[in-house]
């Protein structure tokens, strides 16, 4: 009986550090973090990919839209860009 419990505890403790271990990297992936730990400048890399020769009509309206929905660029800067897109 007191083995089982023993198994239950060393069970759940082991289950919570492996949620935190998952919770943090996938906050740590989602923010865009360097190798080095710094974090990543998100409005230069929008333009970087958006000035990417390969990106064209209904997929470059689809990145500025994408970068206007999540903050990465103003509504403005979208569109501004869109009709520039035009």
């Amino acid at each position: 009986m007191k083995n089982k419990k023993v198994v239950i505890i060393v069970s759940v403790i082991l289950l919570i550090v492996i949620a935190i271990i998952m919770g943090v990297r996938n906050f740590y992936s989602s923010y865009m973090f360097n190798e080095d730990g710094t974090i990543d400048d998100p409005h230069k890399l929008f333009y970087e990919q958006l000035n990417n020769p390969e990106i064209s009509g209904d997929d470059r309206v689809t990145l500025i839209n994408f970068g206007a929905e999540h903050n990465i660029i103003t509504q403005k800067e979208a569109e501004k860009l869109l009709n520039e897109n035009k």
